[in-house]
């Protein structure tokens, strides 16, 4: 039996950044495996995390994804998008938005205080939980389409139908990263915000 959310036709050697313009994103058919997905981040979470805080990572991705029944593949992306994988992020917005996946919730989770290799396993999935809470709340509010999803999830809202970069005081390049992301480009690949708007030609300057 096909595990779930597999993809049949990867892991695809040397994708690319590509601009996703308007509306464009990957078909799901097109994502990259997700053990191939993580590999291709690995360079930048190494950097971060300890192997042991990386492989706990990657576990509560896969195991609070799967139960969520969302596609941990998603919630790998945005950790990469949200805090470059970091375990020891600080807080942003102010001190507000924690963890890998940069929440607004009470009681947020964090090891930002924490050494390379000292956050405990527990804090990690908690993490991972809370920014899937999250995802779950905006998957629904848009009928489950991921990158509408994405848009909500980072924006509150649905700023455009026809153009996924319109992001009031989001991130404008937030769902043409994570949808690079998907396709297995590297996280070091993909250009920042900044790039992307002059690569691009978003309309939106939201950085």
């Amino acid at each position: 039996m096909a595990a779930p959310f597999a993809s049949k036709n990867f892991p695809r050697q040397g994708a690319t950044f590509a601009c996703l313009k308007g509306t464009s994103f990957p078909a799901q058919s097109e994502w990259a495996q997700y053990n191939a997905i993580y590999q291709a981040q690995l360079p930048t979470l190494t950097g971060f995390n300890s192997d042991s805080e990386n492989t706990a990572l990657k576990s509560a991705i896969s195991i609070s994804a799967t139960a969520a029944n969302i596609d941990p593949r998603v919630i790998l992306a945005q950790v990469m998008q949200e805090s470059h994988g970091n375990i020891h992020v600080i807080c942003g917005d102010g001190g507000i938005s924690c963890g890998v996946l940069q929440v607004q919730t009470s009681n947020p989770a964090s090891c930002a205080e924490a050494v390379k290799g000292a956050c405990p396993d527990d804090t990690i999935t908690s993490m991972v939980q809370q920014g899937i809470s999250h995802m779950q709340t905006s998957l629904a509010s848009v009928g489950g389409d991921v990158p509408q999803g994405l848009r909500v999830y980072n924006s509150g809202k649905v700023f455009s139908s026809t153009d996924y970069s319109q992001a009031g005081t989001g991130t404008s390049s937030y769902v043409s990263s994570v949808g690079n992301l998907l396709r297995g480009v590297p996280w070091s690949a993909i250009p920042g915000c900044a790039g992307q708007l002059s690569q691009c030609g978003f309309k939106d300057v939201g950085c």
